[in-house]
């Protein structure tokens, strides 16, 4: 009977195998197949004839296997792609918010021609605030969608200072002025130049000046009773901000516990400010 061809080729690599080992058994006695033996290492170009005819008859196993091994790594990669693009997306729309997240606020101030009910201090936290994320995004070299509304929120933040510069009741002496801008640029410049290990230090900073700022301006809700000329455009921007933050996070910067944190921190602290509009008007 003539016999198929699997079985013809499991034969002639059975042979093959033992006709090698034979062989080599021969060049290099009272050892293994081995490199080592002294004056007969057989370079790869010197194959015997039997061993290519090996390679080049078997038949690889197990090749549905490795097709829907291929196959799942190539929907997982896919996947990721469809994700990150997702996010990505998110990002940037979050930072089309931030644009004009402050600007019902810069507009609710000079039609009032008032700042009343805005803390001057909790302004100032939140400056800090802005800059220690964007700062450490920065350093680590994070993706651009995942920072740029920082710089957004910056430029509208130093509107709003320089309006209650203006308008505060009692007026804002020079001194102070000179002395804010002072502060500010010393912290970002010091911020820049942090050595790797003190980077952490940052979103610690951050973390701290935000439930500062939000916690300043809470209290001066509280006290009055009123939430001022507080805008809450802003604070529902920056609930879903900072929960659209949470997926980038997840998603572009390696999953980093304390950025998660600090988002879910500010966001609580902007659902407590939603609170009390909802209370005082």
């Amino acid at each position: 009977m003539i016999p198929t061809m699997r079985t013809l080729v499991v034969c002639l690599t059975f042979y093959s195998a033992c006709a090698t080992g034979f062989l080599s058994a021969q060049q290099c006695p009272g050892s293994r197949v081995s490199q080592t033996c002294p004056g007969n290492r057989v370079s790869s170009r010197e194959k015997s004839p039997l061993s290519s005819l090996r390679s080049s008859l078997t038949i690889p196993r197990a090749s549905a296997s490795s097709d829907e091994g291929l196959s799942k790594r190539g929907g997982a990669a896919e996947e990721g792609s469809v994700k990150k693009k997702v996010a990505g997306a998110l990002g940037y729309l979050v930072t089309a918010g931030a644009c004009i997240t402050k600007l019902p606020q810069v507009k609710r101030i000079v039609d009032s021609g008032s700042v009343d009910g805005i803390s001057l201090t909790s302004q100032y936290f939140e400056t800090v605030s802005l800059t220690s994320k964007l700062v450490y995004h920065k350093l680590h070299e994070y993706p651009l969608s995942t920072w740029l509304e920082n710089v957004a929120l910056l430029v509208q933040q130093a509107i709003i200072i320089v309006l209650i510069w203006k308008m505060a009741v009692p007026a804002v002496s020079p001194v102070h002025v000179a002395l804010a801008i002072t502060a500010q640029s010393a912290y970002t410049m010091g911020a820049l130049k942090l050595p790797e290990k003190f980077w952490p230090l940052l979103l610690v900073a951050k973390t701290v000046v935000t439930i500062l700022s939000g916690g300043a301006q809470i209290k001066l809700n509280y006290l009055s009773q009123s939430t001022g000329q507080l805008a809450w455009s802003p604070v529902l921007l920056r609930i879903f901000g900072n929960t659209a933050r949470m997926v980038t996070t997840l998603v572009f910067a390696r999953k980093d516990l304390s950025l998660l944190f600090l988002y879910c921190t500010s966001a609580a602290i902007q659902i407590a400010l939603g609170i009390q509009f909802i209370m005082y008007r």
